[in-house]
């Protein structure tokens, strides 16, 4: 593997292409759920690292600082591109870093921290459009008599999907509601969450390159504040203000993209709300 080095994370499973555009790295929330995504991976270009718990907050840490927390020197390490100033994206290992954490609070909490590490340390990535938030189903809808399932991603998606079935005449086996990365098995989360065919991507950008952030105590983001493109003001302990970094989310349904195109097929299908045998026929601006 051409991509391989000494100094590479002792956590990091690594893919086995050496093409920078066509690998990628999944960032996992906890060692229990990486066992499950080394299980649904491509390892021809996917690689994965699990984390654990929550990385450090840096919007105010110093790079020293940065460095000498193990879970944000791991990522760094793994992207290869050094960080800071001397961030070289030219170096790096992976053509995009996917966070993959949990839809609850904590999992939100994993990925605006890695989204602030990303600004602090390794803006030219985040800029260049290669920093994403992988987006699992929160339902998974069974009927009777069929082998197929309607999988949904929000309660808006699995109330359509329940009306289209109703008028369908299909009756309704099971609903089984995702409560974390690890109630889904090695399958399910392939065929949804990581076949580049058929899942969901969210692509974290810099909606404005002038602008400045302006940072003074202690701020912590919560996601809306971090990924809905607006500034933020946030008073810390100290009754000082702090204003945020403005960040824009382009969603992406499908695999049409030019930063996200993979070639080749892959495991399962999805239509609309994730219903498999159907086509995803949409992207986001």
């Amino acid at each position: 593997n051409a991509l391989e080095s000494s100094s590479l994370p002792a956590k990091l499973s690594d893919c086995r292409s050496d093409d920078m555009e066509r690998a990628e790295l999944f960032i996992i929330e906890g060692d229990s759920a990486g066992g499950t995504v080394k299980a649904a991976r491509d390892a021809e270009f996917q690689a994965l690292m699990p984390i654990r718990g929550k990385i450090l907050n840096t919007m105010r840490a110093s790079e020293k600082q940065m460095l000498d927390n193990n879970e944000c020197a791991s990522i760094i390490a793994a992207i290869g591109a050094g960080s800071g100033k001397s961030f070289d994206l030219s170096s790096i290992r992976y053509g995009r870093l996917i966070v993959l954490a949990d839809a609850d609070v904590d999992g939100a909490h994993i990925r605006c921290l890695i989204l602030t590490l990303a600004y602090r340390y390794m803006r030219p990535l985040l800029e260049a459009g290669r920093v994403y938030a992988a987006v699992p189903p929160l339902y998974r809808i069974e009927s009777v008599g069929s082998k197929d399932y309607v999988y949904c991603y929000s309660d808006e998606e699995r109330d359509a999907a329940l009306k289209r079935l109703e008028k369908a005449g299909r009756k309704v086996k099971e609903i089984q509601r995702y409560k974390g990365l690890g109630e889904m098995d090695a399958d399910q989360l392939a065929e949804t969450t990581l076949d580049v065919a058929h899942r969901k991507l969210r692509r974290m950008t810099m909606a404005d390159a002038e602008r400045r952030a302006y940072f003074r105590g202690r701020v912590e983001l919560s996601e809306p504040e971090a990924l809905g493109g607006h500034p933020v003001e946030v008073r810390s302990p100290d009754r000082r203000m702090a204003v945020a970094p403005q960040v824009a989310i382009a969603e992406v349904i499908g695999e049409d993209d030019d930063h996200i195109g993979q070639p080749g097929g892959g495991r399962g299908a999805e239509g609309k709300c994730g219903e498999k045998g159907q086509q995803q026929g949409s992207h986001a601006d």
